[in-house]
């Protein structure tokens, strides 16, 4: 072969080479450089914790009176004399009054202390007989106080109070379900005394002497007043152990009390 045909052969191939090889080539180093590249860390970014939502807090729940007897007498047990009976004279103060017929359907029955909680409301009777078996609960003896039968001047009616005394030298105090302020018998000229009584007899009670007088019986004589002390006792029993009493007649209408004195 000629050497210009030899020559003109080769530059043939050399111009398919620069033409199609070489772009070739070219898109190859390229891809193969870009991969050589190191790739960007990625940062973990941690989301932010929800914020938690705190749900308002329930109001406690309201005590029945029970409940709220029940702390009074456990709160109050070693807290001087004086603090016992203004506690129990305003815990049974905001009792609703009412008289028997409306609440017993008879015109005189004396109610328990447990027929008292469980209605919440009374006379002037059961208010005076439940703060009586409330402090006697609290370690009160029976000897400090008397439950005391008087005549309000202002209302002309007959009233019944409890009187206590802080120590013997001292004038009693009155506890009147009409009001609050604890006051010494000599600062309730408005009351009349006619007699008084406990678990232990039954006295004259006289203005003039700071409302004592000559013992005059027994408990015997108080036909209303044994019964109630029989059904405390009964009741009592009950109210220690939780357990409820099914009877019929007036001296048993506390039975269940403890259920429906939380209603």
């Amino acid at each position: 072969m000629e050497p210009d045909a030899i020559f003109e052969q080769r530059k043939k191939m050399l111009n398919l080479l620069r033409t199609r090889l070489l772009p070739t080539l070219v898109l190859c180093c390229v891809a193969l450089g870009f991969g050589c590249q190191k790739k960007p860390l990625l940062v973990e970014t941690v989301p932010p914790e929800p914020e938690v939502v705190r749900p308002e807090p329930q109001p406690a729940p309201e005590l029945s009176r029970i409940d709220r007897w029940r702390f009074l007498v456990r709160e109050k047990r070693t807290a001087p004399l004086q603090e016992k009976i203004t506690a129990v004279n305003e815990f049974f103060n905001a009792f609703q009054i009412a008289e028997d017929l409306y609440i017993w359907g008879q015109g005189d029955y004396w109610a328990t202390l447990y027929e008292t909680l469980r209605k919440g409301l009374g006379d002037c009777e059961d208010l005076a007989l439940a703060k009586y078996f409330t402090l006697r609960e609290l370690n009160v003896s029976d000897e400090r106080m008397r439950i005391t039968y008087v005549r309000s001047l202002k209302t002309g009616k007959p009233h019944m109070v409890l009187v206590c005394s802080l120590r013997s030298p001292e004038q009693p105090l009155v506890l009147d379900m009409d009001n609050n302020d604890v006051r010494a018998v000599t600062e309730r000229p408005d009351l009349v005394p006619v007699y008084s009584f406990n678990a232990n007899g039954y006295w004259l009670a006289r203005q003039q002497e700071e409302w004592r007088g000559e013992r005059i019986g027994g408990i015997e004589k108080l036909s209303l007043w044994r019964d109630v002390l029989e059904r405390m006792e009964l009741r009592g029993r009950e109210f220690a152990m939780g357990q409820r009493k099914v009877g019929s007649g007036p001296a048993t209408k506390d039975r269940e009390w403890e259920e429906t004195a939380r209603k």
